[in-house]
C-alpha cells in the first residue's frame, strides 16, 4: 500500500512539473519579444527589460529544476550565466542573449523529456 501511495504521489508531483514547464513557456516567448524587441529598438530600457525577463525565465526553470531533483536521481543541469543591459553594448550582445536565451530553452526542453520519461516509467509499472 506504501509503495502504491508513494507512486500517487510522484506521479501527481510529475504532472505537477510538466505544468509549470508548460507556463514557463510563456515565459521564453515574452523573453523573446523583449529580447527582439530590444535588438531592433537599441535603446537602454528595452535591454533592461529583455535581461529582467531572461532572468525570470531562468529563475523559474532553476526553482522547476530543483523540484525536480525531488522526483528524478542522477540528474545534473548546467544553467548559463546570466546577462545584464550593459553586454547589449559590447560587440555581439545581442547574439550573447540570443545564446543564452536557446541555452534556456535547451535546459527546459531536457526538463520536459525527463519529467514525460518518469511518468512513462511510471505507467509501465502500473
Amino acid at each position: 500500500m506504501a509503495d502504491k501511495i508513494r507512486s500517487v504521489l510522484v506521479r501527481e508531483m510529475l504532472y505537477d512539473l510538466a505544468y509549470r514547464l508548460r507556463l514557463a513557456d510563456d515565459l521564453f516567448v515574452q523573453a523573446a519579444e523583449s529580447l527582439a524587441s530590444a535588438s531592433v529598438l537599441e535603446e537602454w530600457e528595452s535591454r533592461s527589460e529583455a535581461c529582467r525577463r531572461i532572468r525570470a525565465y531562468a529563475r523559474a526553470l532553476r526553482i522547476i529544476d530543483c523540484d525536480l531533483s525531488h522526483t528524478v536521481e542522477g540528474r545534473v543541469v548546467v544553467f548559463p550565466a546570466e546577462i545584464e543591459a550593459w553586454n547589449f553594448g559590447e560587440p555581439g550582445g545581442c547574439e550573447l542573449a540570443r545564446q543564452l536565451l536557446s541555452r534556456l530553452h535547451t535546459v527546459a526542453r531536457g526538463m520536459e523529456f525527463a519529467v514525460e520519461r518518469e511518468l512513462l516509467r511510471l505507467e509501465v509499472k502500473a
